[in-house]
């Protein structure tokens, strides 16, 4: 019998002290959980990590600070868009241009890109492509991506029968400081007008 209460006393003590070094998941908040000591928050299905509880001092979670054309653009954690200014694409046609935005949510960057002035872009143009380069402010590509011109979609204008402009939106998965290093855009096209 002693031998059965001190088998039950070792198997008791053990239980309690792996049950005491268990770390589990604590939710504190809505998509918001506490593992090993660190805060976590899930957005659009990404695992984020917010501060670690061991540590002595919060660090306040910043995903982008950067100067873009002499306006400073700032945004927590969730998302900001940023728009850059209309560039002109007079190379491939008189008084067309393009415009591109872009937000960052999680590891990936979501971008927008919008060609005006090109509304007979699929009937009076050669099927080709255009490549958009995302560089830094020391004009280094960042990354540089192919769009066929037949991925781009058509927005009506307000008459609902005329396209007024074309838009691809597309993503990229990226790193924090890659996406705080973009700068600005340029782009170049294999698309030239049929004769």
């Amino acid at each position: 019998m002693k031998r059965f209460i001190s088998v039950f006393f070792i198997f008791l003590t053990l239980g309690l002290i792996s049950c005491s070094q268990r770390d589990d998941i604590v939710q504190v908040g809505e998509n918001t959980f506490v593992f090993k000591h660190k805060v976590y928050t899930i957005i659009d299905k990404k695992i984020l990590l917010l501060g670690d509880l061991v540590k002595d001092s919060i660090n306040q979670i910043q995903i982008y600070k950067s100067n873009i054309f002499g306006k400073t653009s700032f945004s927590n954690q969730y998302c900001t868009e940023i728009e850059f200014p209309k560039q002109s694409l007079d190379f491939i046609k008189g008084g067309a241009s393009s415009k591109f935005a872009f937000e960052y949510r999680g590891n990936e960057v979501y971008f927008r890109l919008s060609l005006y002035g090109m509304e007979d872009l699929k009937e009076n143009f050669n099927s080709g492509s255009f490549t958009l380069n995302l560089i830094d402010n020391f004009k280094f590509v960042l990354f540089s991506i192919e769009i066929p011109t037949n991925e781009f979609i058509g927005v009506l204008a307000s008459d609902d029968k005329s396209i007024d402009y074309y838009r691809y939106n597309g993503s990229i998965e990226t790193n924090n400081e890659v996406f705080q290093s973009i700068y600005n855009y340029n782009l170049s096209s294999t698309v030239k007008l049929k004769r």
